[in-house]
């Protein structure tokens, strides 16, 4: 990621590092959108697993993870991501994040999301 002045960060990157987040039986169970200056991350209900998930906890647990990811695509730009719980219930998840100019990324952040693009399934048997 190329870092992109304070005012105007590179949002289509940091939502093309969160597709990469690990999610229930790789359903991406998320959908972002744009605003000026703000991604909002919300559960995708037409990708929820009601039989394996009927509590949606593991798309929850996508969802964070994709969240995760959005945060470190932000950090990656040299931005404080501030993110804002707007909904987070059975009837779904809705986060506002905003970003602010912030300190240079550090080795560890790029390192981790040179992981994330790296990650990949793993469909064979484990030892």
């Amino acid at each position: 990621m190329t870092a992109q002045s304070p005012a105007q960060p590179d949002l289509t990157a940091v939502v093309d590092l969160a597709r990469h987040a690990p999610s229930v039986h790789n359903s991406q169970p998320w959908q972002f959108t744009v605003a000026p200056g703000v991604l909002t991350l919300r559960r995708d209900e037409a990708r929820k697993l009601p039989v394996l998930d009927p509590d949606s906890r593991q798309v929850t647990i996508s969802c964070g993870a994709a969240l995760h990811l959005a945060r470190l695509g932000l950090r990656a730009q040299g931005l404080d991501p501030a993110p804002e719980v707007v909904r987070a219930d059975s009837h779904g998840i809705e986060v506002r994040i905003a970003a602010s100019p912030g300190a240079a990324p550090m080795e560890s952040e790029l390192e981790m999301v040179a992981a994330a693009r790296e990650r990949h399934m793993q469909r064979g048997r484990f030892e």
